[in-house]
């Protein structure tokens, strides 16, 4: 049984990239916005995803960019990371932007990866192959 990935981000590019890395290993599982990641990531429940590839910023509910920058922020990849741990999650989480140097305050104690957007997605599948080779496999 493959294991399970979402992938949250709000440019369709980004998706299908990842997508096509992804799929021939792992069953990808796609959320258009960190709004959409929450719901699919709650409504799957314990065990419903393995791992996560969150884009860091993220537009609102139906890719619209918010009026308040703290609603929209609530929506953001490391925001969504928080959310996920919160519940208890414990698979790995890649959080991905182009502004990768900047993220390191807001992502403090959530064991994440951070990926720059276009330095090599390869690095990616790396990342996880190495972390699920320390997390036991899937039930069949």
């Amino acid at each position: 049984m493959k294991r399970k990935i979402l992938v949250a981000d709000d440019d369709l590019r980004e998706i299908e990239t990842l997508k096509s890395l992804l799929r021939p290993k792992y069953a990808v599982i796609l959320a258009y916005n960190g709004l959409e990641a929450v719901d699919v990531f709650n409504r799957r429940g314990e065990g419903g995803i393995d791992g996560a590839i969150l884009d860091y910023q993220m537009m609102g509910p139906g890719n619209n960019r918010l009026k308040s920058n703290e609603s929209h922020r609530q929506y953001y990849g490391d925001a969504v990371a928080r959310k996920f741990r919160d519940a208890g999650f414990t698979g790995p989480i890649i959080i991905r932007s182009m502004i990768a140097d900047m993220l390191g305050t807001n992502v403090q104690g959530l064991d994440v990866y951070l990926h720059k957007k276009n330095t090599g997605d390869e690095k990616i599948l790396d990342y996880l192959v190495c972390k699920f080779q320390v997390i036991k496999s899937p039930k069949k």
